[in-house]
């Protein structure tokens, strides 16, 4: 075949899947591609609010990232976008829970922290940063003092069994908790 038959018949095999989503669909996934340039935005001005210890800020702005990550998420049957553009969102999702658990951990937000660190571990099961801070927001959770004055946890389990699974990811400042908290 020679090359321009080839190219010709790459042109035809575009134009036939650009059209078979229909207008409706490229539209869509024009709108989509937008918005999740957005997310970017989002994650960019939280950081600068984080910077200034504004994190209420930054977590209202975190949020409206997410929104468009569930948006699309949550209806993807409604949305044919793409997996490409699927894979793109759930990228950002790992970090927007990562960040956003951050921020509500600085806050003593700690159960906000943990529902944002569970939501970041079931979108990457082995990521060890993850687990070592809902561990220490499990830990700060069910701090107090006996009668003694010993600082103990009554989430001291959770806490142990994240720090655990961190360390048996590869993270060695989880080797320190686990040996001061775990092992009394």
């Amino acid at each position: 075949m020679n090359r321009k038959k080839i190219l010709n018949i790459i042109l035809v095999f575009s134009f036939v899947s650009i059209y078979s989503c229909g207008r409706d669909g490229v539209e869509m996934r024009i709108k989509a591609s937008n918005e999740i340039r957005s997310i970017e935005g989002f994650i960019q001005t939280a950081g600068t609010k984080e910077s200034n210890k504004d994190f209420k800020g930054a977590i209202i702005d975190l949020n409206k990232a997410i929104q468009i990550v569930d948006k699309y998420n949550m209806q993807k049957s409604d949305f044919n976008i793409g997996d490409d553009l699927y894979e793109e969102l759930n990228k950002f999702a790992k970090r927007i829970y990562m960040l956003r658990g951050l921020d509500n951990y600085a806050l003593s937000n700690t159960d906000d922290a943990i529902s944002d660190f569970t939501n970041a571990i079931a979108l990457q099961p082995n990521n060890k940063d993850a687990y070592y801070l809902r561990g220490n927001c499990y830990y700060a959770k069910g701090i107090g003092l006996d009668e003694a004055g010993t600082i103990y946890s009554t989430n001291k389990n959770n806490a142990c069994t994240d720090w655990e699974k961190a360390k048996n990811l590869g993270d060695n400042d989880a080797i320190t908790v686990i040996k001061k908290y775990c092992s009394r």
